[in-house]
């Protein structure tokens, strides 16, 4: 690997992350994004309200609406609505499992969302931002573990 923070969609990178959205967040918000995933290195940005747009596989959750699957490539996108509550109180084991030609979206070990027509091309890395617009600036998102590997590894062969 050229360079093993960023990887292709040949590589077949995953990501996996335990996240919980507390049903009563402790900041008083008017709008909220939180996303996590897999993106280009170059859709970082200072403003974590500001969502990748080109070339990135990931979860979201816009405003405390259920959780949400998307992908981009070549500035297409694709959305899938799933039905998984956000602001419950419990901790959910979101995966993304990228290949050349899919991406699939699991939650709690169940494939939720597979995309195909929209598969991020180019060299990815594993990003989570939340933004918020409001007052407080505290708690609203919770990680207890995020893992990353990649091919030759899969989601089968990696314990739980």
């Amino acid at each position: 690997l050229a360079n093993a923070n960023f990887l292709s969609a040949s590589n077949t990178p995953i990501m996996e992350a335990m996240v919980r959205v507390p049903a009563t967040p402790n900041q008083s918000y008017s709008t909220s994004l939180i996303w996590l995933g897999l993106a280009e290195a170059r859709n970082s940005v200072a403003n974590a309200a500001t969502e990748p747009l080109s070339n990135a596989a990931y979860f979201r959750v816009v405003d405390g609406n259920p959780w949400e699957a998307v992908t981009f490539s070549r500035g297409k996108g694709t959305i899938s609505q799933l039905d998984i509550t956000a602001k419950n109180n419990r901790f959910i084991k979101l995966r993304i499992e990228v290949s050349s030609s899919t991406v699939n979206f699991v939650a709690n070990d169940k494939i939720v969302a597979i995309h195909s027509t929209t598969t991020p091309v180019g060299l990815m890395q594993p990003v989570m931002n939340v933004g918020s617009t409001g007052t407080g600036g505290k708690h609203i998102f919770d990680i207890h573990r995020v893992r990353f590997w990649w091919n030759p590894f899969t989601s089968q062969s990696v314990p739980n």
